[in-house]
């Protein structure tokens, strides 16, 4: 497996049609980010602010799994937020401002 992945193993398995889900590989690939809207401006302190809307999180979190939102929403909420943090961590690496990985 490639380091630009790692696959996560979900704490309750969902179940869509007749699949079972019960780990996803969170894949980070630059093609992701296209699409995802990010604004920046002051923070009126003389720092940079940077906003975006929740659906740039869900929506590179779904691209990241592989699978569609409406699965995604199926996860648990802590599988949920695992996967929306490696989105936002992926999202602000390439912003030169997240963690490195």
């Amino acid at each position: 497996m490639a380091a630009k992945e790692r696959v996560l193993q979900l704490k309750e398995a969902v179940h869509i049609g007749s699949e079972e889900i019960t780990e996803v590989t969170i894949k980070r690939k630059l093609k992701y980010l296209r699409g995802c809207s990010v604004k920046a401006g002051s923070d009126g302190d003389g720092g940079v602010s940077i906003n975006f809307d929740f659906d740039t999180l869900i929506n590179l979190g779904s691209k990241m799994i592989g699978h569609p939102v409406s699965t995604l929403e199926e996860f648990d909420e802590d599988d949920q937020s695992a996967i929306l943090q490696e989105a936002n961590d992926f999202l602000f690496k390439h912003l030169g401002t997240g963690k490195a990985q």
